[in-house]
């Protein structure tokens, strides 16, 4: 791996909890991983519990993670749901792509808990923490997603991703051409 990729790669995949409080231009993941950890209700600083959190946004931005890897996996081009899931199927849970899938769509898109999929397949979502099972369906068709535990995985997935690109040349090709268009972000 190259100089400039490792040192690309290491502001890109840096841990939310190593505080860099300069102005001027930080890593997109590196900043909405800390802002994700806050609406969980942990310090992003230290990973202590405070007394607030905000689900929606905090599951709105693990969703939106997601997408934004995807892109550094499979490029930006294409359909958006097909890299979606192909996120989902290899770094989060082979599972339930279809299903995380469309908890994107309606929390992005309709900041709400209701999808229509293909095939007018109706998707009613219930957030929840500590069921310990990612997503659980009852018998009336609701689908109940352990939230945290989708945070988790995708905090897991960071690190898959991240030895990947380590070994893989393809992976680090993509990731040259996306670093410049989805990497970075400058705060003031």
């Amino acid at each position: 791996m190259d100089n400039r990729l490792q040192s690309n790669s290491a502001l890109f995949l840096m841990q939310p909890n190593d505080f860099d409080d300069r102005v001027g231009v930080h890593s997109t993941l590196y900043l909405l991983r800390r802002d994700a950890s806050l609406c969980f209700g942990y310090n992003p600083n230290n990973g202590q519990k405070i007394q607030y959190e905000a689900l929606f946004p905090a599951t709105m931005a693990v969703l939106a993670g997601i997408d934004l890897i995807a892109k550094f996996v499979y490029r930006d081009r294409g359909n958006v749901g097909d890299r979606f899931r192909g996120y989902v199927k290899k770094y989060i849970e082979n599972n339930f792509h279809e299903e995380l899938y469309q908890l994107r769509n309606s929390l992005l898109h309709s900041f709400g808990l209701y999808s229509e999929g293909g095939n007018k397949k109706i998707y009613r979502f219930v957030l929840k923490r500590g069921i310990r099972t990612l997503i659980e369906q009852d018998s009336s068709g609701y689908y109940f997603v352990d939230v945290e535990l989708l945070w988790k995985k995708f905090e897991t997935s960071i690190s898959t991703y991240n030895e990947e690109l380590i070994a893989s040349v393809d992976l680090q090709q993509i990731f040259l051409e996306m670093f410049p268009k989805y990497g970075l972000i400058g705060v003031q």
